[in-house]
């Protein structure tokens, strides 16, 4: 349904599905875009690769991502993109709000949008506020993705955020495309809340290497407020992997570089009734 003045270059891959999925695209293909690029995988990837390996055979000025669950609604959508960046080279990608869908009802994105036209690298660090299919970037066309990404739970957010280390992001009106959920969704995972933290986390932490540290100051306070408050969550097991993997992030987020500075932190963190009654009785103690 799009319109413009470009040319579409569409790639459609299937990660070797085991439904009908792969019969359903070759035959809407064959009678709505014959000139399609169809990947249609015999040995399933992951959604990294098959995210990563997809985006990396594009060959057109702009990337736009449409996933399975979602659409778009404005047949200008791509045309009002497009313009925005090509009006403003700096720019790297461009986005926009868009309607949530689940079970026919319509509610807010999940995330809280950014409120800002320009945003930074610094925000999207802070902020998980950029829906996938609203995402339209540049390509590179030489891209070169760190063995990491392949291993990502959120590929997107990576993939925003190494977009984002060349230039900003510009946000339009509107909400033209809907990110629809559903129960057989990725996002319904049984597990997927405490999966989804600690592997953003994990991924944010293995960004910082890969950039040798270039944002450290914004990743150290995300990691340090998102650990802070997984902490809190009263059915986290005292003793687990869950807290020992927190208990990390929160140490690299805290950044302790003294003895001293360590260990009022592991006092803090894991004894903070006791360290609170220390912290009062040195006050009595002072005066």
């Amino acid at each position: 349904m799009q319109k413009g003045q470009f040319e579409l270059e569409l790639w459609i891959s299937d990660d070797a599905s085991t439904d009908q999925s792969p019969a359903l695209i070759q035959k809407w293909v064959e009678t709505h875009f014959p000139q399609a690029h169809l990947l249609l995988r015999d040995k399933n990837g992951g959604v990294a690769f098959n995210w990563l390996d997809t985006i990396s055979r594009a060959r057109g000025a702009y990337i736009a991502l449409c996933e399975g669950d979602d659409f778009w609604t404005d047949p200008n959508k791509l045309q009002r993109q497009i313009q925005a960046l090509e009006f403003e080279p700096e720019a790297q990608l461009c986005w926009h709000e868009v309607e949530v869908l689940e079970q026919g009802v319509i509610r807010r994105f999940p995330y809280a949008p950014l409120p800002q036209e320009r945003s930074g690298i610094k925000e999207a660090i802070l902020n998980h506020s950029i829906p996938t299919c609203s995402m339209v970037f540049r390509n590179r066309q030489n891209w070169e993705w760190p063995n990491f990404f392949f291993e990502a739970f959120s590929i997107d957010v990576l993939v925003q955020l190494e977009v984002l280390r060349h230039g900003y992001a510009l946000k339009i009106s509107g909400k033209p495309a809907v990110y629809r959920q559903h129960p057989g969704g990725v996002s319904k995972q049984a597990n997927r809340f405490w999966l989804a933290a600690l592997n953003r986390l994990e991924m944010l932490c293995q960004f910082d290497t890969h950039t040798k540290g270039e944002y450290r100051t914004f990743i150290r306070a995300y990691v340090l407020r998102e650990s802070a408050l997984l902490w809190k969550f009263k059915e986290l097991p005292r003793f687990s992997m869950r807290r020992l993997r927190l208990a990390q992030f929160h140490f690299f987020g805290n950044n302790p570089q003294t003895w001293r500075e360590k260990k009022t932190w592991f006092y803090a963190l894991f004894f903070p009734e006791w360290y609170d009654m220390f912290l009062v009785w040195r006050q009595k103690i002072r005066g």
